[in-house]
């Protein structure tokens, strides 16, 4: 754990946080899915058996040429079709595309992503202290059928006073107004606010530019780089329940 103490996290009556990777392992659940299709894509294109195992398939792969479709649709709501583009690439990384076969696979791995989603270890325990102390908000970026699934499986939606999705109020993180969307309906204000989440760019920079602390969650994945502009850094969510407690 780094960063400020004391003072700047006083004053704190009002803490909201990330989903994916904040509160529920999406990458182990993502894994999981794609290590299901992965004998479906050797199918189409079996030269991708070069590459080591499906773990690498995605990580090295899959996840970048996902990011890469979103950020070529100006990144903007999350849509099934980054999924989809990102299937077609791969499988067609040593011989001709095979767009019908790559979606139908994406379609399988989308649709059962969200039954592998499970809360990180420390995170029920971490909500019990963190909603002794403040009121409690949830900001996620995604699709309501998939967040909403990931909420459900994971049996903690009553453990929010608000809970905030992208494509359900057409905000979409790092936009200032959707953390002030969330915090207009908690009755809070920004300067008593902590954001706590694990992506820079989105959770960092974002409740920054609203007025909150932001507290970035870096969990070691390597994929989001770093966050020099977060008030402090923890690797889980009894580290940010410490820091608002001690």
């Amino acid at each position: 754990m780094s960063g400020h103490s004391g003072a700047p996290f006083a004053r704190i009556d009002t803490v909201c946080l990330d989903l994916d990777g904040t509160l529920v392992d999406t990458v182990s659940g993502w894994h999981a899915a794609f290590a299901e299709c992965w004998p479906d894509l050797l199918a189409i294109t079996p030269t991708l058996d070069r590459i080591e195992s499906s773990a690498s398939a995605y990580d090295d792969y899959l996840r970048q040429y996902m990011h890469d479709a979103h950020v070529a649709a100006g990144e903007g709501e999350w849509s099934d079709e980054f999924v989809r583009a990102g299937f077609r690439r791969l499988v067609a990384l040593d011989g001709a595309p095979a767009d019908q076969a790559a979606n139908a696979v994406a379609d399988a791995y989308i649709e059962g992503a969200n039954a592998h989603m499970q809360l990180f270890p420390e995170v029920a325990e971490a909500l019990t202290r963190l909603g002794a102390r403040a009121r409690l908000g949830l900001i996620s970026n995604g699709l309501v059928r998939d967040q909403e699934a990931k909420i459900e499986r994971a049996a903690i939606a009553d453990r929010f006073d608000v809970i905030v999705i992208s494509e359900a109020v057409d905000l979409v993180k790092p936009d200032p107004a959707i953390f002030q969307y969330a915090l207009d309906r908690l009755d809070a204000r920004p300067e008593h606010a902590l954001y706590a989440g694990d992506n820079p760019e989105h959770d960092v920079a974002g409740a920054r530019a609203a007025g909150m602390l932001a507290v970035w969650v870096h969990r070691g994945d390597g994929f989001y780089g770093t966050a020099p502009d977060a008030d402090a850094t923890v690797s889980n969510l009894d580290e940010l329940a410490t820091l608002l407690t001690r």
